[in-house]
């Protein structure tokens, strides 16, 4: 009976490693948060994100991609 004697070559390897990262998670390519642009009709409403982030649209706020995030959109009293 004969054993199993494969000999890998360095062009395997370095194909399975190559496609190991692309299954990997979005955070090492794109980092923990993602800025996200609120847009508003009409302009300038009043836009609250998880209570601490104010904000008048259109405006951009940072967000963290592993949580639940929600916005609250108000009209700006004048």
């Amino acid at each position: 009976m004969t054993g199993w004697t494969t000999q890998i070559r360095p062009e395997r390897i370095a194909l399975f490693f190559g496609l190991l990262s692309l299954t990997g998670c979005g955070t090492w390519w794109h980092g923990d948060h993602q800025s996200v642009t609120i847009f508003t009709t009409p302009l300038d409403a009043q836009v609250v994100v998880d209570d601490p982030v104010h904000l008048l649209a259109p405006g951009t706020v940072s967000l963290n991609r592993k949580d639940d995030h929600q916005a609250v959109i108000t009209k700006r009293q004048l």
